[in-house]
């Protein structure tokens, strides 16, 4: 591109020794086309350059001062450099194949390219570009390609191999870098309006989809990942120095990062299929990750998350996910093999770390409201069961189709449900205020109860329950109850 321009301009200089008394030229080895220098050239440099073969070549009417180039080798296409150049620089490259290429009037001291490979789609620089840098890359294949009016002073890019697909960078670029890159194959891609100062890029692999950046993008950098394949992709409006990333693999489904993200990270990551994935507004120097492989369910990470880490992981299959709002600098984990159940981290956690394991298969974990610097976790392999906790309550792995229950009123205790539970019920009761709870490891097909009322000494049910039931009774006031069978 940098030598056909070169090339280009020392074309120009040439042609200014040799031809002193007119500024329109048209260049030798014309096969057969039409090249048309158009009328009230005020003072500027018209070229139609060489091998023009059986193509239509166009510089209209009114160019004060300005510099209208279309290059070599237009092979049956057409080309229109429209009117009212003003002291700009209008390029159209070599190799048109066919294709139609426009820069539209009023070019106010900008560049505009539409640069080689043109075969057979339609590249559209529209009108009053003042002062900034408009590029139609190679490769064009039958797609049409958008840069729209008012770019003042940005970087609007359309890259190579777009293959028949929709490109559309709207008006009122001020300062900012909109970035289509290669790749498009009958998709829409959209960058709107209002970009001032920021990053929006719409990445390769677009397969008939819908690549969406919005209005308002401040300083920020909002990221459209490749192999978007019949989705619909938004980064809403209103992005202040954040980060928005949509990552690869979007199969139809629809994915939201909201509006107003000021300066923090937002990810929704690939294979995304036929899901909605949602970030909701008001992303304050957070980490909001949407992990791989959701195939139809709904995630969210509501809004007002404030400097926070959520993280729903992948392989969500059909459940709902929801890390609620209100999460102050803690950090919600919602992790990977949740089969078509349902994963609640509700609002109002400050500071805590709440954890939902892995591989729940179409159970129904919870974790209730008002969760204040505690840590919850309800660890991996849980698969069907139902599991509740509040406070600092652990219920740990390999519970298989059982009912353990942490229920509310927790006050700075610590409550266990140790390993190898298997298809039992376990349930340590409300108010729980500074006590201990252990349900020991090896509990196999039984029930284990811990009741309310436990004023502040320790609860034990020991090891090696294999079938049995233990059951501590009410209004324990420091007192140890032990029950130990063992098989």
């Amino acid at each position: 591109m940098a030598n056909n321009i070169g090339s280009i301009f020392s074309t120009i200089f040439v042609l200014g020794l040799m031809i002193m008394t007119s500024s329109s030229s048209i260049v030798d080895a014309n096969k057969g086309g039409v090249n048309v220098l158009s009328d009230k050239n005020q003072g500027g440099v018209n070229v139609l350059s060489e091998e023009n073969q059986d193509g239509v070549n166009v510089l209209s009417n009114k160019n004060q001062g300005g510099v209208n180039v279309l290059a070599d080798k237009n092979q049956g296409g057409v080309n229109v450099l429209s009117n009212k150049n003003q002291g700009g620089v209008n390029v159209i490259a070599d190799k048109n194949q066919g294709g139609v290429n426009v820069l539209s009037n009023k070019n106010q001291g900008g560049v505009n390219v539409l640069s080689n490979k043109n075969q057979g789609g339609a590249n559209v620089l529209a009108d009053k570009n003042k002062g900034g840098v408009n590029v139609i890359a190679n490769g064009n294949n039958g797609g049409v390609n958008v840069l729209s009016e008012k770019n003042q002073g940005g970087v609007n890019v359309l890259a190579d191999k777009n293959k028949g697909g929709v490109n559309v960078l709207a008006n009122g670029n001020k300062g900012g870098v909109n970035v289509l890159s290669d790749k498009n194959q009958g998709g829409v891609n959209v960058l709107s309006d209002k970009n001032q100062d920021g990053v929006n890029v719409l990445a390769d692999n677009n397969k008939g989809g819908v690549n969406v950046l919005a209005n308002g993008n401040k300083g920020g950098v909002n990221v459209l990942s490749d192999k978007n394949q019949g989705g619909v992709n938004v980064l809403a409006d209103k992005n202040k120095g954040g980060v928005n990333v949509l990552a690869n693999g979007n199969k139809g489904g629809v994915n939201v990062i909201s509006d107003k993200n000021q300066g923090g990270l937002n990810v929704l990551s690939n294979k995304n299929q036929d899901g909605v994935n949602v970030l909701a507004d008001k992303n304050k120097s957070g980490v909001n990750v949407l992990a791989n492989g959701n195939k139809g369910g709904v995630n969210v990470l509501s809004d007002k998350n404030q400097g926070g880490v959520n993280v729903l992981s992948d392989k969500n299959q059909d459940g709902v996910n929801v890390l609620a709002d209100n999460n102050k600098g803690g950090v919600n984990v919602l992790a990977n093999g949740n089969k078509g159940g349902v994963n609640v981290l509700s609002d109002k956690n400050q500071g805590g770390v709440n954890v939902l394991a892995n591989k729940n298969k179409g159970g129904v974990n919870v974790f209730a409201n008002g969760n204040k610097g505690g840590v919850n976790v309800l660890s991996d392999k849980n698969q069907g069961g139902v599991n509740v906790l509040y406070g600092v309550n652990v219920l740990s792995n390999k519970n298989k189709g059982g009912i353990n229950v942490l229920v509310d009123g927790n006050k700075g205790g610590v409550n266990v449900l140790a390993e190898n539970n298997r298809g039992g019920v376990n349930v340590l009761s409300d108010k729980n205020q500074g006590g201990v709870y252990v349900l020991s490891d090896k509990n196999k097909g039984g029930a284990n109860v811990l009741t309310e009322k436990n004023g502040s000494g320790p609860n034990v049910v020991a090891d090696a329950n294999k079938s049995g039931t233990n059951m501590p009774a009410n209004n324990n006031d420091g007192r140890v109850s032990e029950y130990k069978h063992h098989y």
